[in-house]
């Protein structure tokens, strides 16, 4: 039988969980940690000695390297750049979006809704992304990358779904006080949805920097073997 503190908690269920927790934590962290300390250990140790944790040998050759590589330099640059802003665009895209779809009053709103579910289950392609790119005069260009990712689906539906969970009461108290849309949105909505637009940002960030195969195919000037942005 369990046993209970004078409280009422059950001490063996908490040690489970807290258990599960650490093993979970461990497993999250050992490769984090792994990575960053093989990264301390010469060329040699790293191909010849199985898994480690702590090198034998500390160095900074391969950082060393990498900071004196321009190659390294000029792509990292390129993913900061392009996940910053990227990122920031679709936040407020998407959040401005999602606002309006959360009301009612909107006509089309129904419609706007379905072209968002439908572009979330069907996704064009690389070829017609190509095209559309191509179209818009952004190839080559961080722009391609950027406003590709511009409004993203699942985003939305979550800032959307959280939108419309506010109390209709809390608008209508703003609207008699004489404030307007841009304004209920700024200084009303905005600061109690800091949690749906963290969840979207990290998203966000996710979907962004994970999309290496896109720059192959709306970049089309590669010397060198490296794409040239405008």
């Amino acid at each position: 039988m369990a046993k209970h503190n004078p409280q009422g908690r059950n001490i063996f269920f908490e040690m489970v969980v807290y258990g599960l927790l650490i093993i979970g934590v461990i497993i999250i962290i050992l490769p984090i940690l792994y990575v960053v300390m093989t990264s301390f250990a010469t060329e040699k140790e790293y191909l010849t000695r199985g898994f480690f944790i702590f090198p034998r040998e500390f160095t900074l050759e391969g950082y060393r390297y990498l900071l004196q590589n321009s190659s390294f330099l000029k792509a990292f640059r390129n993913a900061v750049e392009i996940t910053v802003i990227g990122t920031f665009i679709n936040i407020v895209l998407t959040t401005l979006m999602a606002y309006g779809l959360s009301k009612k009053f909107i006509k089309v709103r129904a419609f706007l809704n379905f072209i968002v579910v439908f572009t979330l289950i069907f996704s064009g392609g690389m070829i017609p992304t190509y095209l559309v790119v191509d179209s818009l005069g952004l190839l080559n260009t961080y722009g391609a990358l950027w406003f590709s990712t511009a409004i993203a689906p699942f985003n939305l539906i979550v800032m959307r779904s959280f939108f419309t969970r506010l109390p209709d009461e809390l608008f209508d108290s703003a609207r008699i006080d004489g404030a307007g849309e841009w304004r209920i949105l700024f200084t009303i909505v905005l600061p109690v949805s800091k949690a749906a637009i963290a969840l979207s940002r990290y998203f966000t960030w996710s979907i962004i920097g994970t999309r290496i195969s896109m720059p192959f195919y709306i970049c089309t000037i590669i010397p060198n073997g490296h794409c040239r942005f405008s």
